[in-house]
């Protein structure tokens, strides 16, 4: 999920391809979920793991044809995804945040 902007007392974010809209409260809670989630030492081992498995996907000399390039690439994409969640969602409450105090 992605914040984009405010709209009153609602709030547009990009999710799964589709722009849709939720009451700003509801929104707040859901990055303070996803921060519960970051506080958990098992998040910290699932990046940890997800590092290492990025690191040997990314080594493509082993790949031998171009489907297998195609499919580590798209691995490659859901662990980035994965190992940025927190910035991302740091940043969409930052601005989240500080919209709806202007």
């Amino acid at each position: 999920m992605f914040y984009l902007h405010s709209q009153g007392t609602l709030q547009q974010y990009f999710q799964c391809g589709k722009i849709t809209t939720m009451d700003t409260n509801k929104l707040i809670q859901y990055y303070e979920e996803r921060f519960d989630l970051l506080a958990h030492p098992g998040w910290k081992t699932l990046l940890e793991d997800a590092q290492e498995y990025r690191n040997a996907v990314a080594d493509i000399t082993t790949v031998e044809t171009i489907e297998e390039l195609h499919q580590r690439k798209g691995q490659l994409k859901a662990l980035d995804w994965l190992l940025t969640m927190k910035e991302v969602w740091e940043k969409a409450y930052e601005e989240l945040v500080n919209e709806d105090t202007e």
